[in-house]
């Protein structure tokens, strides 16, 4: 499993012990009015954790979580995954309200783009967003990747935004 680090972060694979500060992150209504079905229950944030070490040992990729270098305090969330519906490798991220707007998730996405075409030789990757996750849309933008299409998946319309590895 890939820990990955920036000047102000590590980006740690999702484990056992992170199941309660992932759920302070997912059960938040604000967090995840984007994501999925919406805030998470404790049982299933344990699912999922358990679910992510499981395909972190299978493939080789999956969540990790965002934390602190300098205090280890979880931030938020990050992934590098295969999509279910497309043959795509994603990325996806949240991050705790109270970390908004300092550039976490702009400095964890570049770590991972980095790591995506450095260290699994990827040539893009892509993000699905809600059309009304203008801010994810921004960092997406900010980060190089262009919106290709308008998908019905998952009971609502998506945007799938890609971004091309072999330019900065």
């Amino acid at each position: 499993m890939t820990t990955l680090q920036t000047s102000r972060l590590k980006l740690a694979p999702y484990r056992q012990a992170d199941i309660d500060s992932l759920y302070s992150i997912m059960k938040d209504e604000r967090v995840m009015q984007h994501i999925g079905k919406g805030a998470m229950s404790h049982a299933e944030v344990v699912d999922l954790v358990d679910r992510v070490e499981k395909r972190w040992q299978s493939i080789g990729m999956g969540w990790w979580t965002i934390r602190l270098k300098s205090s280890d305090q979880v931030l938020g969330q990050i992934c590098l995954q295969p999509l279910k519906e497309l043959p795509e490798i994603e990325v996806g991220y949240a991050l705790e309200s109270t970390w908004w707007g300092k550039g976490f998730a702009e400095e964890a996405l570049g770590e991972v783009l980095r790591y995506a075409r450095e260290g699994r030789q990827l040539s893009s990757v892509v993000a699905l967003v809600r059309p009304e996750n203008i801010h994810s849309i921004s960092l997406l933008v900010r980060s190089n990747f262009v919106l290709e299409a308008t998908l019905p998946m998952r009971s609502k319309e998506l945007h799938l935004y890609r971004r091309a590895l072999d330019r900065q």
